[in-house]
């Protein structure tokens, strides 16, 4: 089963092809942000790689977390989109936003991970 993944860009795969981060970042909240980072920090982890992440809005040259990906099975994410939300405002696509309201701002705990690719 293929998960659709969110928060491929440009400075995070180095495909010119990725839009930037950076036209998604926005001074505005979103109106459900809490519940927003609530759904992305609670979904199923599906991978944790080896080394630490750098910001790459404004790069430090020190890592700040851990290259890890979830899931809530239809969608896949590294932890680092829910620092981006937090720490930029970073607009998610809209259908990504009311999947989560769909779901009631919760990710599904019977979710088997071993049969995503």
């Amino acid at each position: 089963m293929n998960l659709i993944y969110i928060g491929a860009f440009r400075e995070t795969t180095s495909r010119e092809s990725d839009p930037s981060i950076v036209g998604c970042l926005t001074d505005v909240e979103h109106p459900f942000k809490a519940r927003i980072l609530s759904y992305l920090t609670h979904g199923h982890l599906l991978f944790a790689g080896g080394g630490l992440l750098d910001d790459v809005v404004k790069p430090t040259g020190a890592g700040f977390l851990f290259n890890q990906s979830r899931t809530d099975g239809t969608y896949s994410w590294s932890d680092s989109l829910a620092y981006y939300v937090e720490r930029y405002n970073l607009i998610l696509p809209r259908e990504f936003v009311e999947h989560m309201a769909s779901n009631d701002w919760q990710v599904a705990q019977d979710i088997d991970c071993s049969v995503f690719e």
